[in-house]
Parts: structure tokens; C-alpha cells; sequence
């Protein structure tokens, strides 16, 4: 999560139609669903008995970067009301 907001911030800068709160929500989202299957299907696919060990199954953990990444977007969409108002 942590690599992938300094790249959201990067990139939200080329997308400028959207706003800059609306663009680092859906850069963000894009970009953490890239890095999750970057580092885990590409570069470590043989680090998944870790979490088969734990009782988490790959769907599993899609599922949960999938939601993460909606989390995280909907409050960068917040702090765009949250500025707005203030």
C-alpha cells in the first residue's frame, strides 16, 4: 500500500480533467491492483504457501487488496469534500 500511493501522486499529475482528489482515488486504485499482481503473481507467485498456511486463498486475497483499494479510494474522495467545505 505504501509503494503504490507516491506513484498514485505521480501519477494523478498527468490526469488533470479529473481533479487532483478524483484522479489520485482512481490512479490509486488502478495502480494498487497493479503492484498487488506485480509483487505477488510475478515476482514472489512462490510466497503464496505463507498465506495457504494461514487459511487465505488467492481469491481470498484478491478480494481483500480489491476492497482495501476501494477503502483507501473513497477516502481520498472524502478529503476532496472535506477541503472543499473548509
Amino acid at each position: 500500500m505504501l509503494p503504490t500511493l507516491p506513484l498514485a501522486i505521480l501519477g494523478s499529475a498527468f490526469i488533470s480533467g479529473l481533479g487532483f482528489y478524483r484522479s489520485l482515488a482512481f490512479v490509486y486504485f488502478i495502480f494498487s491492483l497493479f503492484m498487488h499482481f506485480i509483487i505477488y503473481e510475478r515476482r514472489n507467485k512462490d510466497e503464496y504457501y505463507f498465506y495457504f498456511n494461514l487459511g487465505f486463498s488467492k481469491p481470498i486475497l484478491w478480494l481483500a487488496t480489491f476492497l482495501l483499494s476501494l477503502l483507501v479510494s473513497f477516502v481520498l474522495l472524502s478529503l476532496k469534500i472535506l477541503v472543499d467545505n473548509v
